[in-house]
């Protein structure tokens, strides 16, 4: 994988030959190589870019301080193996996903503050909404939740769904919901009320990407298709 930082002035790589380097993305030059145990499977930043996650093939997050190169702690205690793992928008936060629940992790504290559990299937995606009050999260047991960053108590459950919802995230306003579905199909949701506004694709080639613009005004959606890309208000 690959990442560049916000700012322009750093990129991040992971490797098969266990290590992940931050690059300086002007100069093209390694700054910083960081050493892992195993395969390095993906790799970014948080948007400020003071911060880097890794993430290995054996389930290991580590965080890294991008200025010196080292790291500054790694997320131990994980409830059962790791699925993936997503920096919070401000950057405070880590979300973790792991079998039936999804953990959050202060970055300040490195310590597990709040575990995310009623989901009766894997949950595949965690992420947090732009005002970092509220998380949401995909599962195999066809929902997706909207959970409270506070208290840890799920908000509301978007259900409804005839497969499992294998991603979930927030428009930029926090007003709705994007998910995507196991056959294909997406679903834009009322965040407030719970209501589906909106379902993406005919199943026949499926979505397997969306992206909201900027301003939460438009959602663009690739499928397997070789040509086509979905652009929708």
């Amino acid at each position: 994988s690959v990442d560049i930082s916000c700012d322009g002035q750093l990129a991040i790589t992971s490797s098969a030959d266990g290590t992940a380097r931050i690059w300086d993305a002007g100069q093209g030059i390694v700054k910083f190589t960081l050493d892992h145990v195993a395969e390095v499977h993906w790799a970014n930043f948080t948007r400020d870019g003071l911060r880097a996650m890794t993430v290995c093939k054996d389930g290991q997050v580590k965080i890294w301080d991008t200025s010196t190169g080292t790291c500054i702690f790694t997320v131990e205690g994980c409830e059962g193996e790791l699925v993936c793992a997503y920096f919070s928008r401000d950057g405070r936060l880590l979300l973790s996903t792991h079998a039936e629940n999804a953990q959050v992790w202060s970055l300040e504290s490195a310590t597990c503050i709040l575990t995310l559990s009623g989901h009766e299937g894997e949950v595949f995606s965690a992420h947090s909404s732009h005002d970092c009050r509220r998380a949401v999260t995909a599962s195999g047991d066809g929902t997706a939740k909207l959970w409270s960053l506070e208290t840890g108590e799920c908000v509301r459950t978007f259900d409804g769904n005839s497969c499992e919802v294998t991603w979930a995230d927030f428009c930029p306003l926090d007003r709705h919901l994007v998910t995507s579905l196991a056959d294909g199909s997406g679903k834009i949701w009322n965040a407030r009320t719970g209501e589906c506004v909106l379902s993406l694709g005919d199943g026949a080639q499926p979505i397997v990407s969306a992206s909201f613009s900027p301003d939460g005004c438009f959602l663009v959606a690739a499928s397997n298709s070789r040509s086509e890309a979905e652009v929708r208000r």
